[in-house]
């Protein structure tokens, strides 16, 4: 039989009701004072509002900092930045597809590289869970007067054509999950410059050879006494064509450290020569002309990223 309900149990519901709707107020105000907190200690720029998302369902769950992935083998850091390329498309919020002093929209190159390539948004792409750099074998005049023979992707964090810098930090970890392409040629890098579009300083995470697939190489440039100098190191591990593998750097004021799959390879200690200005995120796929692409150059490669992400304490 089916009864109705009494004006007992619709009491019940209305206390019931209010209690729930009072858990989430005081929750949002929680929320609230934690952003307040974080803009007060690391500035409105990097106060991520996801440092506590509460959604609210039946039954309520809430969730909290959990949600907060580490950099490989790390703890107590706290995310500022983070780019998991889950959908189909780039988050233009978060990243432009040239440097600063390059209209992203009809592309560009690095001329004081001795690059091949010229970079075009159309060889930037999301699928799959996936950031992907393409190279291709293609003729394009750049709007430099330039004829290049390879079309490639870049992305940056930096600033564009007189905007700001989508996001730029002074000190902590950044981190990208990738799988470099095998081939003669190919340059993949996950690197930083200085907003002020400056140079030196710069620190180079990871840049890699495509002919050398289990080598990867790691550098901090800096402007001394004598002008440009820099601390290179190489490491050699596994194919990092093969797999997907991840690549840190910790920059403290102190230290710079890079991390290879969470283990610490290289150390720089050297507080004298240690970027302090405000530094943006890049990764791109040049083509070295130091190595030209042969026969065997397999096109179009891609340098694919699983994920970037930066944490500060």
């Amino acid at each position: 039989m089916r009864h109705g309900k009494g004006k007992s149990d619709s009491w019940i519901g209305l206390v019931l009701a209010s209690a729930f709707f009072a858990v989430v107020l005081a929750l949002v105000a929680s929320r609230d004072s934690q952003a307040a907190t974080a803009e007060a200690l690391i500035g409105p720029a990097l106060a991520a509002p996801e440092s506590l998302t509460v959604r609210a369902y039946l039954p309520f769950v809430v969730y909290t900092p959990a949600d907060n992935p580490m950099p490989v083998g790390q703890t107590g850091w706290n995310l500022v930045f983070r780019d998991e390329f889950d959908g189909n498309s780039l988050d233009t919020s978060k990243w432009v597809t040239c440097y600063p002093w390059y209209n992203p929209q009809t592309g560009c190159t690095n001329t004081g590289n001795y690059e091949l390539q010229w970079y075009m948004p159309g060889g930037v792409s999301v699928s799959d869970g996936a950031l992907k750099l393409t190279a291709r074998r293609q003729t394009v005049t750049g709007t430099n007067g330039v004829t290049y023979d390879y079309t490639s992707g870049m992305v940056s964090t930096g600033p564009s054509q007189g905007a700001p810098a989508r996001f730029a930090y002074v000190y902590g970890f950044i981190e990208a999950r990738m799988k470099l392409p095998a081939g003669r040629g190919f340059w993949p890098a996950f690197w930083t410059l200085p907003t002020d579009q400056s140079w030196p300083p710069e620190i180079d995470g990871m840049e890699a050879a495509g002919h050398k697939p289990t080598t990867i190489t790691m550098n901090v440039h800096w402007a001394g006494a004598a002008g440009h100098q820099q601390d290179y190191s190489s490491f050699s591990g596994p194919d990092f064509t093969a797999g997907w593998h991840t690549f840190g750097v910790e920059w403290t004021a102190t230290s710079v450290v890079w991390y290879v799959d969470g283990v610490a390879r290289k150390t720089f200690n050297d507080p004298a020569c240690i970027p302090v200005k405000p530094e943006y995120i890049l990764l791109n796929l040049a083509i070295d002309g130091s190595h030209t692409p042969d026969g065997t150059t397999p096109f179009p490669s891609a340098l694919e990223v699983d994920y970037v992400r930066a944490w500060q304490r």
